[in-house]
């Protein structure tokens, strides 16, 4: 289990890693003072990019703000489209096809987005467009090797360990595209796709050579792992399963308190993923490769809330199951009032560097603890259904990631200047904010009644009660 774990977290290094890197190599492909000279622009900051002679004003392609929100969107759009069908097709093709889709069909689009670009702008929309449906489909992978691998007792700890691949991919992604950008040799972008690229069809080869579908079909797997992961999990990959209750799954409240919560998670997500970097290339006037290793430090302390959410999930699962759904709800809520509280400080730090830098971190680090938050709840609402409750779940939520980058773009497109990036922020905090207090109020860890699990659960309980009462009496 440790080893399928591992597997699945690589994975998602990768996908993270290769989503990240466009908006990096945008920041070195298109020239913003070109048409920042024609816009209304800020010159509130003071512009570093002359002091390190990285200034963009050579670069290759001349996109306004619109065009760029769009093409970020891109593989954002594919991501949602791509989420609910992948939700059934998980557990149709299993879960290792599905990862090995993603991989491949994102390190091939990476690979050709250098001729997409030059070719026409629109090219490289659709290559990040097919590169989004590739990562949408086996999203709900997670919630489905949740159930079939991880006991009880470790299921929040390995859960949030596979998620925290987010915070190492996007650690990655940032660390090296920025300084790579900022080579000479064919522009410095081109090798940024190239990296990740080549990367993904490594780690694709490893999958497919160790990953397993389910425990029992793992011929290396001791009888003692699989007696226990068997006796921990509610999986029902034993037995026939029944339909999909889509019409109960539908009117449960603690489904769209879920379908809002991931919505406000993927909100504070999206926008450090897609539209951050822009800020601070032509807000705060960062240089690309300053930038990149400025962006890649929070991101590192989202790694660390991440571990720090899997010990923690490790001890709640191991002392006091009953405490799960306060566990979930604090992790949420915290990571909310860290990311908001970490907004208004860029938004009130204005040009300073390091005071950006210092709440950049603490807002990014937030994410972390959602990986033992709302991100991990569809396994614990249905064990049996949560592949096609998180691939519903996820569509409608991830919405956030294509909004947030047209948006930018829209407010942006003639006035690049401080006073409209605060419009962005406001939006933001009010979105998150309100998200985080729906799933502080309506979500919920408890088994759904929907779920064959919950019957099976509530004749255990009962038999444990007639027992205790027998006992009594003797």
């Amino acid at each position: 289990r440790y080893l399928i774990a591992f597997l699945f977290f690589i994975s998602v290094v990768v996908s993270q890693s290769q989503r990240l890197n466009l908006s990096f190599a945008l920041v070195g492909m298109v020239n913003v003072t070109e048409h920042n000279s024609n816009d209304l622009s800020t010159t509130e900051c003071p512009d570093l990019r002359n002091d390190t002679g990285t200034k963009n004003e050579n670069a290759e392609f001349s996109w306004d703000a619109e065009l760029q929100g769009l093409i970020i969107s891109s593989q954002y759009i594919g991501y949602c489209i791509a989420q609910f069908p992948g939700g059934l097709l998980c557990e149709l093709l299993g879960v290792k096809k599905m990862i090995l889709i993603n991989i491949i069909i994102g390190s091939l689009c990476n690979l050709l987005s250098p001729i997409a670009a030059r070719t026409d702008p629109y090219l490289l929309f659709v290559a990040h467009f097919i590169k989004g449906m590739g990562q949408g489909l086996p999203l709900a992978a997670q919630a489905l090797l949740s159930a079939r691998w991880f006991p009880k007792p470790e299921k929040g700890f390995l859960s949030a360990f596979v998620l925290s691949g987010y915070s190492l991919g996007a650690f990655l992604g940032s660390a090296i595209s920025g300084p790579v950008c900022a080579l000479e040799f064919d522009g410095g972008w081109p090798l940024v796709f190239y990296i990740f690229g080549f990367f993904g069809i490594f780690i694709s080869i490893f999958i497919m050579i160790f990953y397993v579908e389910k425990p029992a079909d793992d011929p290396n797997i001791s009888d003692k792992e699989l007696k226990y992961i068997l006796e921990n999990t509610n999986s029902m990959d034993t037995v026939k399963r029944p339909p999909t209750p889509w019409s109960e799954i539908m009117t449960s409240v603690s489904t769209y308190s879920l379908i809002i919560a991931l919505f406000g998670q993927n909100w504070m997500s999206f926008y450090f993923l897609t539209v951050h970097p822009l800020y601070m290339d032509t807000i705060l006037k960062i240089p690309v490769k300053e930038n990149g290793l400025l962006t890649s430090g929070p991101h590192f302390a989202q790694l660390v809330a991440g571990v720090t959410v899997c010990l923690f999930s490790y001890w709640i699962n191991k002392n006091d199951t009953s405490k799960i759904n306060i566990a979930r709800k604090g992790c949420n809520s915290f990571a909310v009032i860290l990311f908001v509280f970490g907004l208004g400080g860029i938004y009130l730090s204005g040009c300073d560097i390091l005071w950006n830098e210092f709440f950049l971190i603490l807002s990014t680090a937030s994410l972390g603890f959602t990986f033992g938050g709302c991100l991990i709840v569809a396994v614990d609402m249905t064990p049996t259904y949560c592949g096609p409750l998180f691939g519903l779940v996820s569509t409608i939520a991830s919405l956030s990631g294509f909004i947030i980058p047209i948006l930018t773009g829209k407010l942006t497109k003639d006035e690049q200047t401080m006073a409209q990036w605060h419009k962005i922020f406001l939006i933001t905090f009010v979105v998150v904010t309100l998200n985080g207090v729906v799933f502080l109020l309506w979500g919920s860890t408890k088994i759904q009644s929907y779920d064959p699990a919950y019957q099976k659960e509530k004749d255990s309980k009962h038999e444990m009660n007639e027992a205790e009462i027998t006992s009594t009496h003797l």
